[in-house]
């Protein structure tokens, strides 16, 4: 199994016992304020919680680095949203009101059905949790992960100074390929290659810089970069076509001229 499928089946396990570990407070919560059985109701709510995080995990992490998931990344940013938003809340929804762990532990005795008050109020509820949950995600895929936690942390408020490995990726070929199709559709072929490669690099825990022209920076801590022991690549096989040709990247630097400190402020 390649790096980046572990990666992407280790990060579909977290997230699925996180549902479940979500599912187990508030199952809990609401048996024991509506059927009094608080222990039952994280029982329910854990295979509930599990229920809802796994599908939407398994979309997230398989679906979308797909062809077909591509074409919904790669829409604007209210659309994206939008779209995931309904299909997110409509799942949360229908698991909160159908309760398979209720089904999946045969407790229809012990679990009455909701209040008509409460089962819209867990409605309202499914679609605000995933409109926050979202939002946070998407936010974290246009700044970084990394970039967004310092964000909520203020680290960039103070100048630092970090030991980072920087690589500068540039894709040789381009401009005599910008002569031939013109500097629109160079541009839209060098996007499509940037956002090829940005998920190999996701998977060597790298983080994009900054984009110049035609050339990529990514940076990796020194600790990182270190341990990686080689820089993440694209498959040049899986990237676009343009005329009948394929980019190719070349490293305009060194493992060891690429290391270096670095000041980190916010703007």
């Amino acid at each position: 199994m390649r790096r980046a499928s572990r990666r992407r089946v280790r990060l579909f396990l977290w997230f699925s016992f996180a549902g479940a570990l979500i599912g187990v407070g508030y199952g809990a919560l609401i048996g024991a304020m509506f059927r009094r059985t608080g222990l039952i109701g994280g029982a329910i709510g854990a295979i509930d919680g599990a229920a809802i995080a796994g599908p939407i995990a398994g979309i997230e992490l398989f679906f979308l680095p797909t062809r077909w998931g591509r074409a919904v990344r790669q829409a604007p940013f209210l659309v994206t949203f939008g779209v995931k938003w309904l299909i997110y809340g409509t799942w949360i929804s229908v698991i909160n009101l159908r309760s398979p762990g209720v089904s999946a532990l045969g407790l229809f005795s012990l679990a009455a059905p909701l209040p008509r008050e409460v089962a819209l109020l867990s409605v309202g509820f499914s679609f605000a949790a995933a409109f926050a949950v979202l939002f946070v995600f998407e936010v974290s895929q246009i700044v970084g992960p990394r970039n967004l936690w310092h964000i909520l942390l203020g680290r960039y408020h103070q100048p630092r100074l970090e030991e980072r490995f920087f690589l500068f990726i540039d894709i040789q070929g381009s401009t005599p390929l910008a002569d031939q199709i013109g500097p629109v559709a160079v541009h839209r072929f060098l996007g499509r290659v940037f956002a090829l490669a940005s998920d190999p690099i996701g998977d060597h825990r790298g983080e994009i810089y900054q984009y110049v022209g035609d050339e990529m920076v990514v940076t990796w801590t020194l600790g990182e970069a270190i341990e990686m022991l080689a820089p993440s690549r694209a498959s040049s096989r899986s990237w676009p076509r343009s005329r009948g040709r394929r980019p190719s990247s070349g490293v305009s630097s060194a493992w060891c001229r690429g290391c270096g400190p670095r000041f980190t402020q916010g703007r």
